[in-house]
């Protein structure tokens, strides 16, 4: 079983927008490389699924190619004139993709130049460095589960920000298989 996040839903068309990394191994990036319209995939969720909390001053994303698509549907329903701030790690330029959004976004993007994912400190520093306007907003971070901890430790004893102001998400953890992002990352 695999998680994956829904971009969009079209029920008149009626479609189903998802986004993969495509790379040579697994289940997943397997199928998406010759995925094409028609072809059939077992669906079954919503898993985990949260609706975008938009009720915040200013939002904080943090994340990788794994947490893209969740980014991507998370800016793309905030609300217009929200302050919203993205930091995401890709391998380098051409993995950059654009991203939709009505409110204030500003994306910074993080190349790893070389680097394997999941070994870089570069998210944790992007939001350690960032400059918090005030208390009434929200931090989201996800990807390899090792690199984005510093993120996590940062926000619950540093930040000042409420428990219910930041949520950090491993989705997957080097040279683990079918990890489990939906259990207790402490």
């Amino acid at each position: 079983m695999r998680d994956y996040t829904i971009r969009e839903l079209n029920r008149v068309e009626p479609f189903l927008d998802i986004d993969f990394v495509l790379h040579d191994h697994g289940i997943a990036g397997r199928w998406a490389q010759t995925a094409k319209r028609g072809d059939q995939l077992g669906c079954l969720g919503p898993r985990g699924s949260m609706v975008v909390k938009d009720v915040f001053d200013w939002y904080v994303f943090a994340a990788d190619e794994t947490s893209l698509p969740a980014l991507g549907r998370w800016v793309g329903e905030l609300r217009p004139e929200t302050s919203a701030h993205a930091y995401i790690e890709v391998a380098n330029a051409d993995a950059e993709i654009t991203l939709h959004s009505a409110a204030d976004l500003t994306v910074t993007w993080l190349h790893r130049d070389g680097a394997a994912a999941g070994t870089t400190t570069k998210l944790a520093e992007a939001v350690r460095g960032h400059e918090m306007p005030n208390l009434d907003g929200y931090v989201w971070a996800a990807g390899e589960a090792g690199s984005i901890k510093p993120i996590r430790h940062y926000l619950a004893d540093e930040a000042g920000l409420d428990r219910a102001n930041w949520d950090v998400d491993g989705y997957w953890r080097l040279n683990v298989s079918n990890f489990d992002h939906h259990g207790d990352e402490d």
